[in-house]
Order: structure tokens, then C-alpha cells, then sequence
């Protein structure tokens, strides 16, 4: 007689319920005859039942190995590859977003003294409705003389009663360079002007928050 090698060897073969093929078919024998005993009778489901049987099994094999590789795969840590690849897209990310925000910074701390020359303004307008004068009577000085805003002085200078100039020089540790390193002008008339950006001197018709 011819040996058996392994090659010869059937695979047991298991059904979705998690049984051998062999085993599952006694079972049910069992349960088929039980059921007769007491008067019932089962049948073995046609058509379109029975093609949704055969499909339910297929489906189970199929899938429970499937979330058996994914429980798996969850528990498995990271290899030093993967984990130079998150550096690596982090350090890009960090030099293209840093210089940008430290950009956004910048503009929004000078926004704050262009806004601050507009209210200077006004409040000024409305003081010049009363007097019908920008100066004060007693020491040709301005009728205010400054105004508060957030990282920059504002101060103002009258030549004559009806023409003023109002200026906002940036500070010192605020973000934004040396004590003057960008200033801003706007007068009587609304005519703006930049004389200064980022330390250098400037001569421009208007207030200028980027390079």
C-alpha cells in the first residue's frame, strides 16, 4: 500500500459557525431526527433562502479573519520608519507654517497702530466741532495730544488751527523690532503715509503692512 504523504492530506474545512465540516453535519443530523421524533419536520431551504445561506457562509469565513488581521495589526507598534517619516512631516509643516504665523503676527501688531491713527482722528474731528480749531488756545499745542493704542505711541503735531498731523511710532518689545522701527502718519485731510518699515526709512502714500 502506497503512504499516505502529506501532499494527500484533506485540510479540515470549517463551517461559520466555527465547526469542523464533519462534526457540523452530524449535528445537525442529530437535531433533524430529534425534531422528527416530536413531529416536526425540516427541509432544506430552495431558492433564493438557500442562495442567501450558502452567501451568509462564505461571507462569515471571509470576514471573521479579516477583523481577527485588524485586531492584530492595532496592537502593533511603530517601526522606526514610520516614525522618522511623522518627523520628517512635521519639521516640513513647522517650516512653512512658522514664518507665516510670525507674518500674521507682524501685521496684526501694526494694524493696531493704523487703527489707533483713525480713532485719533476722529476724536479729534469731533473736538474741532466745539472750537473750531485743532489747537489749543493757550499754547498752540495740539488739542489732544495723544491717544492709547496697543504697541505703538501715537502722538499728534499742529501747524495752524485747521492742519494737523498725527503719527504712530511702533515700541520697543512688543514684537516689532527697536522703538521706532515702523511709523505712520495721517493728517487733517486723511492723507496716509508709511516713513518707516522694519527700521528702514520709507517715503509711501499709504500704510504698508507687508513686504
Amino acid at each position: 500500500m502506497r503512504g499516505i504523504g502529506r501532499s494527500h492530506i484533506k485540510p479540515k474545512s470549517y463551517n461559520h459557525f466555527g465547526l469542523a465540516e464533519p462534526k457540523f453535519d452530524q449535528i445537525m443530523l442529530k437535531t433533524i431526527r430529534s425534531t422528527q421524533e416530536k413531529g416536526f419536520h425540516l427541509t432544506r431551504p430552495k431558492g433564493l433562502a438557500a442562495i442567501g445561506s450558502v452567501l451568509s457562509g462564505v461571507f462569515a469565513r471571509s470576514v471573521t479573519p479579516s477583523f481577527a488581521r485588524l485586531r492584530t495589526d492595532s496592537n502593533r507598534g511603530f517601526t522606526l520608519l514610520e516614525l522618522m517619516i511623522v518627523i520628517g512631516l512635521l519639521a516640513i509643516l513647522a517650516v512653512i507654517a512658522l514664518p507665516s504665523y510670525s507674518e500674521y503676527v507682524v501685521r496684526t501688531k501694526l494694524r493696531s497702530g493704523t487703527e489707533g491713527l483713525s480713532s485719533f482722528r476722529s476724536v479729534l474731528e469731533q473736538a474741532y466741532q466745539d472750537t473750531r480749531s485743532y489747537r489749543n488756545d493757550a499754547d498752540s499745542a495740539c488739542r489732544i495730544a495723544t491717544y492709547p493704542t496697543d504697541n505703538f505711541s501715537l502722538t499728534c503735531a499742529a501747524t495752524s488751527d485747521v492742519l494737523f498731523t498725527l503719527t504712530a511710532s511702533s515700541l520697543a518689545d512688543v514684537g516689532l523690532g527697536n522703538a521706532g522701527s515702523y511709523v505712520f502718519t495721517i493728517n487733517q485731510d486723511g492723507a496716509t503715509k508709511t516713513t518707516k518699515f522694519k527700521g528702514g526709512s520709507v517715503n509711501l502714500d499709504y500704510w504698508k503692512y507687508r513686504d
